[in-house]
């Protein structure tokens, strides 16, 4: 069902926010094995992986996630893609750069 990864994906990040990282895991998780092979829901994959990513304070590795998602969206300009932007100048800062 269609309507399954983004309702796992919202349910991952409500978890994160809760600061319950296994629930958030398990549901990005589910995400990832309902979602298909196209571009678009490798992207959001990503971007789930790397939310968990911060979420479990491995900066650096959610900065590589972002980053392969940022050079997978295809819209420069699109919501998704100006996010993933914000969300790697949060990572370059705990970084240090």
């Amino acid at each position: 069902d269609e309507l399954l990864p983004p309702l796992h994906s919202a349910y991952g990040r409500l978890y994160l926010q809760l600061g319950s990282l296994a629930r958030a895991e398990s549901h990005f998780t589910m995400a990832a094995k309902a979602r298909g092979q196209s571009v678009q829901e490798q992207v959001e994959s990503l971007v789930d992986s790397a939310f968990l990513g911060i979420g479990q304070g491995q900066f650096q590795a959610a900065l590589d996630r972002f980053l392969a998602a940022e050079a997978m969206v295809e819209d420069r300009q699109s919501k998704q893609a100006l996010a993933i932007s914000n969300n790697i100048s949060v990572c370059l800062l705990y970084v240090g750069r």
